[in-house]
């Protein structure tokens, strides 16, 4: 092989695969996997949708290096847009799913966990899935083919949730063994944080990428420098579990649920510790998250409803009815306008802002642990991509 094309990479156009107009030319190199190759073209487009790769008639996805796909300087590639109306589920039945939201059917089915799978999220670029299980292990997988691409093996206990880092370069996860493990995305443990002294159930990353939230049973929240591998801050404020965080990056705040059937939201940036607003539920709080743009908050309760709430008044705007059992998790869509949730009735729905179910999916045979919509829309990560965009006449 020409050892300047090791060094400089090759040249490809894509082309969509409709109406074969060219959509833009790219460089990789040969050794690049299949998966960085589709996250490199996501950030020359800007953009988060889902779509097919192909080379001829080969659908290209997964942990293959180019060269092992049978690409080559000069190639042409193809780009099918796929439905984005998708949505992911994880399930105490060892598995997670890919749902339409206009038909309800399944469109991918993502099995290899030996036990129950607790939490999934996307990566921002929309290329990855992680999944984090009650068998010890968190799982990354190609969201397009569902291929595992890396076992995240290290945790002594059941891993209760995982989060992408904002550059999809690194994930951190949870345990019930009081431990964060922060890892790149071929599965190598880079970084263990400890300090929590009981077992934590949720993290969540900053966009700034430098800090790293967690909460725990011990009642704290805590948030880590991951540069120094180090705890910052630990916030207290609640009288019990703390279940779950999640973090704006639009307005640079945290929101927080709890067994003392409150909701919390705190400015990361703040110095005092102090929540600055307090969302009061009759039954436990299991998990809480802020609308894209921050103005809202839904939270999930025990009493099998979700809520959704001002977030600068606390006021309670819908209250969302119609499953049987505890709501576990609540999720946005990419532009606000729907909200998912996952059920101990072994069922997930989506619903309009106003309460209105659009769709509603059983076909796990246990608890739906976590929904999550897949992203799309503008990419806004803040990197500097060292990535070749040709001249379209070029």
């Amino acid at each position: 092989m020409d050892h300047l094309l090791l060094r400089e990479g090759w040249t490809m156009n894509v082309y969509a695969a409709v109406d074969g107009g060219h959509i833009c030319c790219m460089t990789a190199l040969p050794t690049d996997r299949v998966v960085t190759l589709r996250q490199k073209l996501v950030h020359t487009l800007g953009m988060v949708r889902r779509f097919r790769l192909l080379a001829g008639c080969c659908v290209l996805s997964g942990n293959m290096t180019l060269e092992e796909a049978g690409l080559c300087d000069g190639c042409s590639l193809q780009l099918v847009w796929l439905p984005e109306d998708v949505f992911a589920t994880a399930s105490t039945d060892t598995t997670a799913a890919f749902w339409s939201l206009e038909t309800g059917e399944r469109v991918q089915l993502f099995e290899g966990h030996e036990d129950q799978v607790m939490w999934l999220c996307f990566s921002p670029d929309g290329q990855l899935l992680a999944t984090a299980s009650t068998d010890r292990t968190a799982k990354i997988w190609c969201a397009d083919s569902g291929e595992c691409l890396a076992t995240l093996r290290g945790h002594k206990g059941p891993v209760f949730a995982v989060t992408f880092s904002p550059d999809a370069e690194s994930v951190a996860t949870c345990s019930h063994d009081k431990q964060i493990k922060v890892w790149d995305t071929k599965g190598r443990c880079l970084s263990t944080l400890s300090g929590h002294s009981k077992q934590i159930f949720s993290v969540a990353w900053a966009g700034d990428g430098r800090t790293l939230a967690s909460s725990s049973d011990d009642a704290t929240i805590r948030l880590w420098n991951i540069a120094t591998q180090s705890c910052a801050k630990v916030i207290y404020g609640h009288t019990g579990a703390v279940y779950s965080v999640s973090i704006s990056d639009v307005s640079r705040k945290l929101v927080s649920a709890s067994e003392d059937c409150t909701a919390k939201t705190w400015c990361l940036d703040s110095g005092d510790g102090h929540p600055e607003r307090s969302f009061v539920h009759e039954e436990w709080v299991r998990h809480a998250q802020f609308s894209p743009d921050a103005s809202k908050v839904i939270t999930s309760v025990s009493d099998h409803t979700a809520i959704l709430w001002d977030a600068l008044t606390c006021v309670s705007l819908m209250v969302f009815r119609g499953h049987t059992d505890w709501i576990r998790n609540a999720s946005f869509s990419s532009d606000g306008q729907y909200v998912a949730t996952s059920s101990k009735d072994a069922c997930a729905k989506v619903w309009n802002l106003d309460g209105k179910c659009l769709r509603s999916v059983t076909g796990h045979n246990q608890w739906v642990r976590c929904v999550a919509f897949a992203p799309s829309g503008p990419l806004s990560d803040g990197r500097v991509h060292p990535i070749d965009i040709c001249n379209e006449a070029a």
